[in-house]
C-alpha cells in the first residue's frame, strides 16, 4: 500500500465544514493562571525561540484557495486542496476556518486509496488553532471495508502568565472503525511550545516573518501525539512547481517524537515564497526514505486578514 499515513502527515486536509463540525464533548482546555512570582510546573517541549509574527496584516484571508500535486518517489499520487473560509466564532473566539482535502488519484492508488478531510479553526490574533476536526478514509486492496477515523481537538495556551500566554495544550479524541477493529480514545497534551495541527501549521508559518538564519521551534499535534518541529530559516532559492518558478525562502526542519519506542527524527524541507504572499511553493522529504513532495499547482488570492 502507498504509505498513506506519511502522505496524510505531510499535508492532511479538509473540505466540508458542515460534515466536520467539532464534537461538543471535546472541551477546550482551561489555561493555568500563573501569578507574579509564582513558579509554574515545568512542561515538556521547546520553550522557543519564536519567529517574529506579522505585525500589520496576514498574507492570506477568506477566499484564498491553494492546490498541490502530491508525488511519491517522483510519481504523482494525489492532490491536496486548501481554502480559507469566512469568519466564524468558535468557543467564543473569532476564527477563520482553514479547510483542506487530500485525495489519492494517481497510478499508485491501486495499492490503496486515501481521502483525508480537515477543518482547523485559526485564531488570527494568536496565530494558532482553537479547534480542529478531521476525517480520514483509507481503502486497502482486498479489505472487507474501509478504515474510517475521525479526530477532534480543542487547543489553548498551557499557561497564562503576567507576560502573556505561554506554551500550548490540546484535548483530543480519536475514533476509528474498520476491518481491524474499533478504537476510541481521548487524550490531553501540554507543552512549553506553541501547538498547531496539520493544516494550521502552513498558515502559522506564513503568518510569521522568516529572517535569515533564524531558528524556530513549535509542536505539531497529529494522531494523539505531539511532534516537535525544530529548524532554521535558510537562504532564498529559486524553486519550480507546476504553478511556475519563484524565489523562495528555504526552511530546514526536523520532526521528532519523544518517548519510548519513538522513531528517528524525520527531516523535511519547505520553500516559502519570498514575497508578500508567503506561499509554500514546495515541501519535500529527503531522497532515500520514500521521498514525498507537495508542489504548488495553483493559487487563487483571497482577502487578506487585518485583524491583529
Amino acid at each position: 500500500m502507498v504509505p498513506a499515513l506519511a502522505m496524510v502527515s505531510l499535508l492532511s486536509a479538509a473540505a466540508d465544514e458542515l460534515a466536520l463540525l467539532p464534537l461538543a464533548s471535546v472541551h477546550r482546555p482551561v489555561p493555568l493562571e500563573v501569578e507574579p512570582g509564582e513558579a509554574a510546573p515545568p512542561l515538556r517541549g521547546c520553550p522557543g525561540p519564536l519567529l517574529p509574527a506579522m505585525r500589520e496584516r496576514l498574507p492570506f484571508g477568506p477566499g484564498e484557495q491553494i492546490a498541490y500535486d502530491i508525488t511519491y518517489l517522483g510519481v504523482r499520487t494525489g492532490r491536496a486542496h486548501l481554502k480559507v473560509g469566512e469568519r466564524a466564532v468558535v468557543d467564543g473566539v473569532v476564527t477563520y476556518p482553514l479547510q483542506g482535502q487530500l485525495k489519492t488519484d494517481g497510478f499508485l492508488s491501486v495499492f490503496g486509496e486515501v481521502d483525508a478531510r480537515m477543518v482547523s479553526f485559526f485564531d488570527p490574533r494568536a496565530l494558532v488553532p482553537v479547534r480542529m476536526v478531521n476525517r480520514v478514509e483509507v481503502r486497502e486492496p482486498f479489505a472487507a471495508g474501509p478504515t474510517v477515523s475521525r479526530e477532534d481537538g480543542a487547543f489553548a495556551a498551557a499557561r497564562l502568565t503576567p507576560e502573556g500566554p505561554k506554551g500550548g495544550e490540546v484535548n483530543t479524541r480519536l475514533r476509528r472503525t474498520g476491518p481491524k477493529g474499533d478504537y476510541d480514545r481521548g487524550g490531553r497534551f501540554s507543552t512549553a511550545a506553541e501547538v498547531v495541527d496539520l493544516v494550521s501549521v502552513i498558515y502559522y508559518l506564513r503568518a510569521h516573518q522568516l529572517p535569515p538564519d533564524a531558528p524556530f521551534c513549535f509542536e505539531l499535534y497529529h494522531r494523539r501525539r505531539l511532534w516537535r518541529v525544530t529548524g532554521t530559516v535558510a537562504d532564498v532559492e529559486v524553486v519550480s512547481a507546476p504553478a511556475g518558478s519563484r524565489r523562495a525562502r528555504r526552511l530546514d526542519a526536523m520532526l521528532a517524537r519523544t518517548g519510548k519506542g519513538a522513531p528517528a527524527p524525520r527531516p523535511v524541507t519547505a520553500w516559502i515564497s519570498a514575497d508578500a504572499d508567503h506561499v509554500p511553493w514546495l515541501v519535500r522529504t529527503p531522497e532515500g526514505i520514500g521521498q514525498l513532495e507537495a508542489r504548488l499547482s495553483s493559487i487563487t488570492a483571497g482577502r487578506r486578514l487585518v485583524e491583529k
